[in-house]
C-alpha cells in the first residue's frame, strides 16, 4: 500500500537550512515559494528548507515562474544523508552540511538531468499564470532533499510545490 503526502509549498531559505521569516514570531511565519518572494541578482542562490524524505520513494516537484519579471536561472535538487539533531521532529539543522546534486526526470524533455534552466520570457510572453516545469525523482535513497534556484540575471517570483509518495512495506 502506498501513501501520498499532499502537495506542499516549499519554504524559502537563503542559507540552505533556516527559513526566511516574513513576520516576526514567536514562532516566525516562514516565507513560502508562493510567488510573493522575488529572487534577484546575478548568482543569487535561493534554497528551499530541507525536507526529511527518509523512507519515501518518489518526489514530484513543480516549479512555476509567474508572468512577471525576467527569469533567468536554473533549479536543481540536492540531497543529503547527514543526520539532523532535530530529525525526530522532522526539522533540519546545521548538522546537514554534506549536499550532493541529484539527477531528476525532466517531464518536459523525457530526460534525466541534474538541473533545468529557465531563460527569459518566451516569445509572446508567458501564458496566463506563467510557466511551469515538472521534475520527478523515483526510488529516492536520501534522508533529506532541498531545491536550489541559482539566479543568472533578472528577477523571478517562483511557486514551488512538492508531492512525496511512500510505497508500503517500509
Amino acid at each position: 500500500m502506498s501513501s501520498l503526502f499532499f502537495p506542499k509549498t516549499l519554504v524559502v531559505s537563503v542559507d540552505g537550512i533556516n527559513p526566511v521569516a516574513i513576520l516576526p514570531g514567536p514562532p516566525p511565519a516562514p516565507q513560502a515559494y508562493d510567488g510573493s518572494y522575488t529572487i534577484t541578482g546575478n548568482g543569487a542562490l535561493a534554497y528551499s528548507v530541507p525536507m526529511l524524505v527518509q523512507n519515501k520513494d518518489t518526489i514530484g516537484l513543480q516549479v512555476s515562474c509567474l508572468n512577471t519579471g525576467t527569469p533567468n536561472g536554473t533549479f536543481s535538487i540536492q540531497v543529503s544523508n547527514d543526520v539532523s539533531t532535530q530529525e525526530t521532529n522532522d526539522l533540519p539543522d546545521g548538522s546537514l552540511i554534506h549536499w550532493a546534486t541529484c539527477s531528476f526526470w525532466d517531464e518536459s524533455t523525457g530526460l534525466w538531468v541534474t538541473s533545468k534552466a529557465i531563460s527569459g520570457v518566451p516569445a509572446g510572453g508567458f501564458p496566463s499564470g506563467g510557466t511551469s516545469l515538472m521534475a520527478s525523482i523515483q526510488v529516492l535513497s536520501a534522508r533529506w532533499w532541498r531545491m536550489l534556484w541559482t539566479n543568472t540575471t533578472g528577477s523571478v517570483n517562483l511557486i514551488a510545490k512538492a508531492a512525496i509518495k511512500a510505497d508500503g512495506g517500509r
